[in-house]
């Protein structure tokens, strides 16, 4: 079933990358990054409707079995690794040449991508996750195929844009139209935020989904706002941080508060002022979220109930996360790690299990050890890196999803690799490392006279 699932994938993908084979080399690359981009934004909602949010209603309610569950997302993946296969192999052969300088000019993202990726991947492949691997590559492929597109941030920003209008409208309509569908059941997790008593979910799998989709386009707005020199659209800014503040995700309101001292300075006189505060609040949050988890282990946090409260009983994950990795410190627990084998070997102090660590330096080391961690240390040193130099939209956008990432650090649901169900990161990293190219290209255009571009 699965292998016939791949079939069907790979068929259509075939079928319409040979119906627009006879467009122009620019107008073919449009379309195929058309293609790219609804895979990864429709996967979400399809996801949903098949799902039918089985973690929040309980397993009778998806509309289908697993094994075809596992068949759609198999043709999916497959569908979108060949699209972004044939985006990739027509810029080899027709543009060959601007493929190689857009890799040089982002060559110390791309190493530091790579270097986690392939770290990743080959443990995958070590421990015979082969579904893993497939995600691994799923999340390369859509990464590599933004980055050599030849497409300028702007326009990568303007279709995130789209996506997410589309998204958070129809949420906000649906919680209007079928209010059953669209909001967390009272019973699951019972969450008030600002007098609010219910979490938006919307279109999308979760409430932390469309929290953090939100906070992504309320950065991007930002981020070209400043750009263009205007001031960004008040209504879009309003309906995209009220579905965040609706959505009731712990880490979406950390991710908009650092916004608000990131964003904050429009004031050149105290540009240096303002530099120091964001380095000096990104090095504090690095260094924090890295100190907590050590906290937890040599001290008594687990047992204090008003923290416990406020983690929702996640100290479990915390501890199980803490003993897989010592017991496999080199390489860790493996890809499976928080799987249902893991929890028999590690089981969490109340008796629930969970799909995560809920933290991420505990994740990755769980499942990855220390090659995994210090391969994902070296990445976030080289965002830190590029977030306080460089234009000033590359530097917007990549301390966009510098925040992303690292708001997700103490709490929140981590960068693992599956495949499409990570594509907001995936998509916010792809912005970061464009980013990177732009950023050098345009200095290397200023050096040569050809054009003069404003470093802010």
């Amino acid at each position: 079933m699965m292998f016939v699932s791949v079939l069907i994938g790979a068929g259509a993908a075939v079928a319409m990358i040979g119906g627009i084979a006879r467009w122009g080399g620019e107008r073919r690359r449009t379309l195929l990054l058309h293609l790219i981009w609804g895979a990864v934004f429709l996967y979400p909602v399809v996801f949903t409707v098949l799902d039918a949010r089985s973690v929040y209603n309980g397993a009778d309610a998806r509309l289908v079995d697993d094994r075809m569950f596992a068949s759609v997302n198999a043709a999916w993946s497959a569908f979108t690794l060949l699209i972004c296969a044939a985006l990739i192999l027509g810029l080899l052969v027709h543009a060959r040449r601007e493929v190689l300088n857009r890799l040089d000019a982002s060559r110390a993202m791309t190493f530091g991508l790579i270097l986690f990726l392939a770290t990743t991947g080959g443990l995958a492949a070590i421990a015979g996750s082969w579904n893993r691997v497939l995600g691994v590559g799923l999340v390369a492929g859509v990464l590599v195929a933004l980055l050599l597109s030849g497409e300028p941030l702007s326009a990568l920003l303007a279709r995130l844009q789209i996506a997410g209008r589309v998204l958070i409208g129809g949420s906000l309509i649906s919680a209007i139209v079928w209010p059953g569908w669209s909001f967390v059941p009272f019973g699951h997790g019972g969450r008030e935020f600002f007098g609010i008593g219910s979490r938006l979910i919307g279109l999308t799998p979760s409430s932390n989904y469309l929290g953090i989709l939100a906070v992504i386009c309320v950065y991007a707005e930002l981020a070209q706002a400043r750009q263009a020199g205007r001031r960004p659209n008040p209504i879009w800014l309003l309906l995209a941080a009220g579905t965040c503040l609706w959505s009731q995700s712990r880490t979406a309101y950390l991710v908009l508060i650092l916004l608000a001292i990131f964003f904050a300075p429009w004031m050149p006189r105290r540009k240096l002022l303002w530099d120091r505060i964001r380095v000096g609040t990104l090095l504090a949050l690095l260094v924090t979220s890295m100190l907590v988890p050590l906290a937890f282990a040599f001290s008594s946090m687990a047992h204090n109930d008003t923290l416990s409260r406020l983690v929702t009983g996640r100290f479990g994950a915390w501890d199980a996360a803490i003993e897989a990795f010592a017991d496999h410190p080199v390489a860790g627990y493996g890809p499976e790690a928080f799987g249902q084998a893991f929890w028999d070997t590690y089981g969490s102090p109340e008796g629930q299990t969970y799909a995560n660590a809920h933290n991420v330096w505990l994740d990755v080391l769980a499942a990855t050890g220390l090659l995994g961690g210090a391969a994902f240390l070296v990445f976030v040193i080289l965002l830190m890196r590029q977030a306080v130099t460089g234009p000033l939209m590359a530097r917007d956008v990549t301390l966009g999803a510098l925040v992303l990432v690292m708001a997700q650090m103490p709490l929140g649901t981590p960068f693992r690799l599956h495949g499409l169900s990570s594509n907001l990161i995936t998509v916010a990293i792809a912005l970061a490392v464009v980013a990177a190219s732009d950023q050098h290209g345009a200095i290397r255009r200023a050096e040569t006279g050809s054009e003069v571009e404003e470093l802010a």
